[in-house]
């Protein structure tokens, strides 16, 4: 039987939160069978009146000429001992004739100059990681070497503190059917908890693609934003604004934590192919950029290989006390871990439906920790509108939102505390611990549980 869009509008309409007016829409099947649905719907009313001051950080921009001298840095905590930078066999997820290395604050004035003439490399850009108070240079290869030939020459080199190559990461959304409308916050038991917290002043930031910051759902949530890349994009992206508004969207269509601030980072843009992706340094930009803004959280909805550097950096932040969500990956059950989701350094997140059965073409693996609603989940859309998600995004974009709910309750949690709380109120599922971690989460009781943790002075203003 074929459906016209306005048919399969009108079921939802009768079935959730839709406004019960005539909708203006547009349905495209996509590969898999289903439909991406549009939905033009005005929230300019649906969003509350205060407004949070927006500004926006931009990057230097990039220079040309002979490689600046590198700059003396105060000792950072020292690296831990680490595998190679060099890519694995096999591994070609990363930007081909490019190289990013950290030189040794120790080294001399002239050591970047040496290097760079003595490796034949070009310089195209630095960046400043107060992280771990390292500058990280990225740098072109003219001699037509492979990236590992230059990786393992930079890292015999006594100079040379770090050297990788600039990998590549891919946002994870999938397209999905109407079948989940709007049962996401029903299934976390999200009112509920919303009765003990609703995330507020605590910032959580998107590492994503450019979100629409003009939305009325999200205009009065995002409290500062940046960008990363070489080209910012003109227009805002489906993605980071599904991810921003799963967090913390305002009015009608409500984020788990709607009184959070959101600190947006665009990282991710798309290259000559059309295609939007990633790459190390802009991500380390980013998540640099959001630590100095104070984030409590960062949610990585985005996979890749793994990636020395960015570890680093995440270690080096959770140790400072901020907290990472990241994506299990929807490679499917047999692909091999992917990264950030698998680092040690962050909490990983997979997805389920509305059925709490675990996606399938989700990642398996024993570094997930949770699972939350990933399944045809309504999510917030460009010009004011809204689709439908399904991945391990927008279901670690609801755990990051979580979080948020019990850092205010308790006053203040460490990744340790929350990946304990995650564990222990957790809905208990069928599926096995590789697939689905702990379980489902269930806000009401992470919430009860986080708020038992508060001093007893946070404990009596709630």
């Amino acid at each position: 039987m074929i459906m016209t869009a306005r048919t399969i509008l009108a079921a939802c309409v009768a079935a959730a939160f839709l406004l019960a007016l005539p909708l203006p829409a547009s349905a495209n099947p996509d590969e898999g069978g289903g439909f991406n649905i549009g939905i033009a719907i005005d929230l300019t009313q649906l969003a509350k009146k205060k407004k949070k001051k927006t500004t926006t950080a931009t990057p230097a921009k990039k220079t040309t000429g002979t490689p600046a001298k590198s700059a003396k840095k105060k000792p950072a905590a020292k690296l831990a001992a680490s595998k190679s930078g060099v890519p694995p066999k096999g591994e070609t997820r990363f930007r081909v004739g490019e190289v990013l290395f950290i030189v040794k604050p120790a080294a001399p004035e002239t050591a970047l100059a040496a290097v760079v003439a003595a490796q034949n490399l070009a310089r195209i850009a630095e960046a400043e990681l107060a992280l771990i108070q390292r500058t990280v240079h990225r740098y072109a290869i003219t001699d037509g070497r492979s990236v590992a030939q230059v990786v393992a020459a930079l890292e015999a080199n006594p100079n040379i503190e770090q050297a990788q190559p600039d990998y590549v990461y891919e946002l994870l959304e999938s397209a999905a059917g109407l079948s989940g409308l709007q049962y996401a916050h029903k299934q976390m038991r999200v009112e509920e908890a919303h009765k003990l917290s609703m995330g507020d002043d605590v910032s959580v930031a998107i590492i994503d693609s450019r979100v629409d910051t003009t939305h009325p759902a999200l205009a009065e949530a995002v409290l500062a934003s940046y960008s990363s890349v070489d080209n910012p994009s003109d227009a805002p992206d489906g993605h980071g604004t599904a991810m921003a508004g799963a967090v913390s969207a305002k009015g009608q269509l409500t984020g788990v934590a709607p009184g959070a601030n959101l600190l947006v980072a665009e990282c991710f843009s798309k290259d000559e192919q059309g295609r939007m992706n990633g790459v190390t340094y802009n991500i380390l930009k980013s998540v640099d950029w959001a630590y100095g803004q104070q984030a409590a959280v960062q949610n990585m909805s985005f996979a890749g290989p793994r990636d020395p550097m960015l570890s680093r950096l995440m270690k080096e932040a959770a140790a400072k006390g901020t907290v990472f969500f990241a994506a299990a990956g929807n490679a499917g059950p047999k692909s091999a871990p992917l990264y950030p989701g698998a680092d040690e350094n962050a909490i990983a997140v997979t997805a389920v439906d509305k059925a709490e059965a675990v996606f399938n073409r989700a990642n398996r693996g024993k570094h997930i920790a949770v699972a939350a609603p990933g399944v045809d989940v309504v999510v917030l859309a460009p010009g004011n509108s809204v689709d439908f998600s399904t991945g391990t995004s927008v279901a670690t974009a609801h755990v990051s939102g979580l979080a948020a709910l019990a850092i205010e309750a308790s006053g203040k949690l460490d990744q340790k505390q929350l990946r304990q709380l995650f564990a222990s109120s957790a809905k208990k599922l069928k599926a096995p611990r590789d697939a689905v971690g702990a379980g489902l989460v269930d806000a009401a009781k992470l919430l009860e549980d986080a708020a038992a943790l508060a001093p007893p002075e946070t404990a009596q203003q709630q």
